[in-house]
């Protein structure tokens, strides 16, 4: 199944969670996460304060994270690194995990949302 990011029905949730159908990324989705993604990294090298990369998160959104300075390649560890523990330190769970289908369909209309190509991933 082509995912574009612009045309996802609920069957096609159904049929990848429940049938296990493969998916695979258009190639022009793709292309928009890129321009998505050098867009958010222009703006934060013009110094606009970006939430969770230049900028903190949550009660921290204020303080500076990163400079413009230090938006090369050589910071992509460290906010790989930021974005991850960030998860881990909101991540709690009680109870027993979600069943497979259900994380499934969570991941793909997640995507499909990244596809759109808004959220500078």
């Amino acid at each position: 199944m082509l995912l574009t990011g612009r045309d996802l029905a609920i069957g096609d949730v159904v049929l990848v969670a429940r049938a296990g159908v493969r998916i695979r990324a258009d190639q022009k989705a793709l292309n928009r996460m890129a321009r998505g993604h050098e867009l958010l990294l222009a703006a934060a090298a013009q110094g606009t304060p970006i939430y969770g990369l230049s900028r903190g998160v949550a009660q921290d959104k204020e303080k500076p994270v990163l400079t413009s300075d230090h938006l090369g390649a050589e910071s992509k560890a460290e906010s790989e690194a930021f974005n991850r523990d960030l998860i881990h330190a909101h991540c709690a769970g009680v109870g027993p995990s979600a069943p497979e289908e259900q994380v499934r369909a969570a991941m793909f209309v997640r995507l499909n949302t990244l596809l759109l190509g808004h959220s500078g991933a």
